[in-house]
């Protein structure tokens, strides 16, 4: 895993650890359109992983596409109505899509570590 990639996703789940906790200590208030966010973010490197590819061109297609995610997801959901409801209307399917592919990769871990 290249430096870059590896301190952009370590930065990526610090920040979601830190929302959640201030979030859940009732410090603020997250919007709906950040938990889609992250559940993207989430998502992102996870199908590339799924497809075979790791290499350093998928890490930097994933933080690519993490840029236009955290850039215009946000603004599109605060200026146009449609992008507001599509949030509101798939944010519990790709959070509940995000931990079952999870917890497969979880899973194919524990077994290729057994395996070999």
């Amino acid at each position: 895993m290249h430096p870059l990639y590896a301190m952009f996703m370590i930065l990526l789940a610090a920040s979601a650890l830190l929302l959640g906790g201030l979030d859940a200590s009732g410090v603020i208030r997250l919007k709906t359109v950040y938990l889609f966010i992250y559940a993207l973010a989430v998502l992102i490197p996870i199908l590339f992983r799924f497809g075979g590819k790791t290499g350093k061109g998928s890490q930097v297609m994933t933080l690519f596409l993490l840029f236009l995610i955290f850039a215009f997801i946000p603004y599109g959901w605060e200026q146009w109505n449609l992008i507001h409801k599509l949030v509101d209307r798939y944010v519990s399917a790709i959070v509940m899509t995000v931990l079952g592919m999870v917890l497969f990769v979880w899973v194919r871990d524990g077994e290729n570590k057994h395996s070999g």
